[in-house]
């Protein structure tokens, strides 16, 4: 994948989880009482949701995994 498209997939997902997350800011879904770990949390589970909706293989994972590993990333 060119280096633009890459850079371009990358802020789609960014931006479907922020448009998510207000979203649930807008219902009054998330408590006030919520602070950076809370948060956190909802960032890392709203993530995951968006971007990792049943894709790829586990050999792929071990790749990903094991070079993210070698390469400090």
């Amino acid at each position: 994948m060119e280096r633009n498209k890459q850079k371009e997939l990358v802020a789609s997902l960014i931006t479907a989880t922020i448009e998510d997350i207000n979203a649930d800011f807008d219902a009054g879904k998330i408590p006030e009482g919520w602070d950076g770990i809370e948060l956190r949390w909802l960032i890392a589970d709203k993530f995951s949701r968006v971007v990792l909706k049943g894709i790829g293989s586990s050999y792929r994972k071990r790749g990903f995994n094991n070079h993210c590993l070698v390469e400090g990333i």
